[in-house]
């Protein structure tokens, strides 16, 4: 084999190792895309590890759609081991399209949005 070859070969693997290892990120799964206002809550199910550090903590909110990722809207942390979670609507909630945010590494980001679902709420 040729040293150029077994560089290849060295960088693929690699390469390889540094994408297996990569940290998964949990992710959200809307358990109904439509909800009603008279429920008062989203319903929703979180894939993957929640697992918080001490500067790193996952927060979930839900806003009206298209508002500015720094819109706070009604938000909950989430904590660690979480897989289902029930965010309390807007005080101020009208029907509408509506987002929900996962948001990571709190507070050295303050927003930090790794998922995000779109909800209608009517």
């Amino acid at each position: 084999m040729t040293i150029a070859r077994t560089i290849t070969a060295l960088c693929l693997i690699a390469l390889i190792g540094a994408t297996a290892c990569k940290k998964s990120q949990p992710h959200l799964v809307l358990v109904k895309d439509t909800v009603e206002k008279s429920t008062a809550v989203v319903k929703i199910k979180i894939a993957g590890v929640v697992k918080n550090e001490e500067k790193s903590r996952y927060w979930v909110n839900i806003v009206k759609a298209g508002s500015p990722e720094s819109e706070w809207g009604s938000w909950i942390w989430v904590s660690d081991g979480t897989t289902e979670l029930d965010i309390p609507m807007p005080r101020d909630v009208v029907e509408g399209a509506y987002e929900v945010r996962l948001h990571s590494d709190y507070p050295v980001k303050t927003f930090n949005i790794i998922d995000r679902k779109p909800v209608t709420i009517k």
